[in-house]
């Protein structure tokens, strides 16, 4: 009886869980975790997560979806943890704690610039690690921006130095270590040595990992979109335009970040907060409070003169300071921008409301000749409604090409079957329109033919049965 309540109220993990490595900065990553927990149980990393964490997912995974999927801050990224945290019986937030999923609620869901496509390593890292205990990936050497090791001060490789090639984030042959495709040593590398600016840009992107995240309190009192909003008010009086300008982005970008239209990609915080000379990724971790943004916007402010510029043009639209850009050239391109914005805005608010049949986001983006990434960072709540709108579209239009199909395949089967002839694909193809072919695929025609032609083949047998028993 104690068994089954201590059960009921501590349920049972579908693996034997591991402990986590690292603390801090050095904390391990998703993807590292997931390995050493499938090698652990003698079983490939490719099994492990199209079984038990990511059902149905394709075998080519390791080297693309994996890295944004698993160390990442997508929608993804949360379904993810949430099913690691069930089979293995560790919080949801130590879980979370392996990944970025904490910059979720600040940034734009896309995760564009934040993770690298291939995983990088350090030689020595590994090498201490062997002595340690066992080698793991690094979170932080997952970011886009990181390129040295802190630690050594060396620069990270992404390539087996025998072979040349990149690595993926989950070997199907090896354990973490070694290379994927000659399976050498990857710590047996000789660590390079590179410049300090570099290392001072790796630890800033370093920063962003934090593994003190709760998930359901988070640390966060403020959101990016109170934060942008308290940063516009220290431009009063001026309007929304002048903050854009200060930050070198355009109006409607900046109003939708204001309204909490769209979430800020994340090179637009870095200019923005960068243009403030404050350290963004203090902003995005929570590491400054609200009061102390504003106070170093208030400085930035006041060191650049902006509000006092304003008003003495107001005064005297004929001063201009020597170092101000020229009015007749700059504003031009923001106006284009402002006007290709508000037409493709106009363009989006069709298709939701039906006056416009509803297309790809792809074709959207080629039609204004943008990128699928421009348009989803000005337009997400809309483009993502539009995407909903467009697969329920594709799918009505699937249902009417498969029913006008079934209509067809049916009339050729009667017309075969009143000729006597057994109802055969070849006897049927003979009664088929000629562009029948050309107007579907080979898919769709061997779905239905599959799906009706055994009907009629029971019809066409009961029936030949019953008129020899009247004989």
């Amino acid at each position: 009886m104690h068994h089954k309540e201590y059960l009921r109220c501590h349920p049972r993990s579908k693996v034997r869980c591991l402990d986590i490595l690292g603390i801090d900065g050095d904390i391990e990553s998703l993807t590292s975790f997931v390995g050493r927990l499938a090698w652990h149980h003698s079983i490939k990393p490719s099994v492990l997560v199209c079984e038990l964490i990511d059902p149905g997912k394709s075998p080519g995974f390791c080297n693309l979806e994996i890295a944004s999927g698993f160390n990442s801050m997508t929608l993804k990224t949360g379904k993810i943890i949430g099913r690691v945290a069930a089979i293995t019986g560790e919080p949801i937030d130590t879980v979370a704690s392996m990944t970025f999923f904490h910059l979720h609620d600040q940034i734009e869901p896309s995760a564009r610039g934040l993770i690298s496509h291939t995983k990088k390593y350090c030689p020595q890292c590994y090498c201490e690690d062997v002595s340690s205990a066992c080698r793991y990936d690094r979170l932080a050497w997952s970011l886009q921006g990181v390129t040295h090791c802190k630690k050594h001060n060396c620069l990270l490789l992404d390539k087996c130095t025998h072979c040349n090639a990149s690595q993926p984030y989950l070997s199907t042959k090896c354990e973490i270590g070694f290379c994927h495709y000659c399976e050498q040593a990857l710590f047996s590398a000789y660590p390079k040595h590179e410049s300090v600016s570099g290392l001072e840009k790796s630890e800033v992107w370093a920063s962003l990992v934090r593994s003190d995240f709760d998930l359901e309190n988070g640390y966060h009192s403020d959101s990016i979109q109170v934060v942008l909003n308290e940063v516009a008010r220290q431009f009063y009086p001026l309007s929304v335009g002048a903050f854009a300008d200060f930050v070198n982005s355009d109006r409607h970008s900046a109003m939708g970040w204001l309204s909490g239209e769209m979430k800020p990609a994340l090179i637009s915080i870095q200019r923005v907060f960068d243009r403030l000379e404050i350290p963004w990724t203090n902003v995005l971790t929570g590491r400054l409070n609200l009061k102390e943004i504003v106070e170093m916007t208030q400085k930035a402010i006041s060191r650049e003169g902006v509000i006092e510029r304003a008003v003495l043009r107001k005064e005297n639209p004929r001063v201009r300071d020597q170092d101000e850009p020229d009015v007749c050239m700059l504003p031009a391109k923001r106006k284009r921008n402002a006007a290709l914005s508000q037409k493709i805005d106009r363009y989006l608010d069709q298709i939701i409301g039906g006056s416009v049949e509803p297309t790809s986001r792809a074709r959207i983006a080629a039609q204004f000749c943008v990128s699928v990434g421009y348009l989803e960072s000005l337009f997400y709540l809309k483009v993502k409604r539009i995407s909903e709108i467009y697969n329920h579209h594709l799918a009505e239009r699937s249902d009417r090409r498969l029913d006008a199909l079934r209509s067809e395949f049916i009339a050729s089967l009667k017309v075969t079957y009143q000729a006597g002839n057994p109802p055969t694909w070849k006897n049927v193809c003979q009664h088929f329109h000629e562009d029948m072919l050309k107007r579907y695929t080979k898919t769709e025609i061997s779905n239905v033919r599959k799906e009706i032609l055994p009907k009629f083949f029971l019809f066409y047998r009961r029936d030949k049965a019953e008129l020899a028993e009247s004989y």
